[in-house]
């Protein structure tokens, strides 16, 4: 039609295939809700897990497509944080809109996979529990576990909604003194690096508490290990996500506003599937299917399994479909 232009750029063509994998990752995902709700009902860790790990794709399509619809309408954005001084007169009147619309849209969803990776460490956190025999309460740890969890989203998902509104509502692009989307940028590389040092922290709390207490057979003692090597890769991709966060602050490097630069979008693309949807690839594919079998009617903890039974039991300690 005459008068209607529309160019692909490196940018937009990121966009459409990373909101194609994320959606084929979404459908994949919701397979492995139906299957888990399929051999139980109940709402326990594991599943609490993939449903947060759906939560996550979604929100990334959704964030994918709103970029998408900014591409489409030409809409030009600053995401560049330091170098954004909110006072170019050129700017479409909505433009201010659009710069704050974009960092929610970029930002959010990494929320949700942080809150995801917490997640996924408590479900470590019970395989370590359940491989061991001990004679501690498991049902204390879990109920400690889920609490601290419930807190640390209430801080993280809270925090967030009060600065957004701050970003959204006020005229000025400060709050005390710093640059509100600096502070914003800042906090999301912050809390990557602050999830691992927690997984840190309960590696080796876990590591010390649990020292004297054997595993409950070799097949356990190999499973555990297996799972706690998706752990540490959910570990390194924070932290790489982060770093990247960090470099592209201090380098002015501007994710969507560059929509040019092939390399940054290249970047990009890569660190999304490093960061993200391999570890939720590697985590449903190679340890959560074998973790589910913990649920299915016997108790693992404490003394609750003698030692005597404990040999049978060990061979299915992580699921009858554990690793051959």
């Amino acid at each position: 039609m005459a008068g209607i232009t529309f160019t692909i750029n490196s940018f937009s063509l990121i966009i459409f295939v990373s909101a194609l994998l994320y959606l084929l990752m979404q459908v994949y995902v919701q397979r492995k809700l139906r299957f888990l709700h399929a051999r139980s009902p109940e709402l326990d860790t594991k599943k609490l897990f993939v449903m947060s790990v759906w939560l996550a794709c979604v929100v990334r399509v959704m964030s994918f497509v709103g970029l998408g619809a900014l591409q489409i309408a030409n809409v030009q954005v600053n995401y560049s944080m330091a170098s954004y001084d909110g006072e170019d007169d050129d700017k479409d009147e909505n433009q201010a809109f659009y710069d704050k619309a974009v960092i929610v849209l970029f930002d959010l969803p990494d929320y949700v996979i942080i809150s995801t990776y917490v997640l996924m460490m408590l479900v470590w956190a019970e395989c370590f529990l359940q491989s061991r025999f001990h004679t501690l309460k498991s049902q204390n740890f879990r109920k400690n576990w889920l609490v601290m969890y419930m807190v640390f989203n209430a801080i993280l998902y809270g925090g967030q909604v009060a600065l957004y509104a701050v970003l959204f509502l006020s005229t000025d692009p400060t709050f005390l003194g710093v640059n509100l989307r600096n502070l914003l940028f800042v906090i999301v590389t912050g809390i990557n690096f602050t999830a691992v040092a927690m997984a840190w922290v309960l590696y080796f709390y876990l590591g010390f508490k649990f020292s004297g207490f054997p595993f409950r057979s070799d097949r356990a003692k190999k499973d555990f290990h297996k799972i706690s090597q998706v752990i540490f890769y959910w570990s390194l991709s924070r932290l790489v996500w982060g770093g990247a966060m960090l470099a592209s602050y201090t380098n002015d490097v501007g994710w969507v506003s560059d929509t040019d630069n092939s390399l940054a979008s290249l970047t990009l693309i890569v660190l999304f599937i490093a960061c993200e949807l391999g570890p939720i690839f590697i985590s449903l594919d190679y340890s959560l299917l074998s973790i589910i079998g913990l649920s299915d009617g016997a108790a693992f903890g404490g003394l609750e399994v003698p030692p005597a039974a404990g040999a049978g039991q060990a061979d299915s300690l992580l699921g009858g479909e554990g690793y051959e």
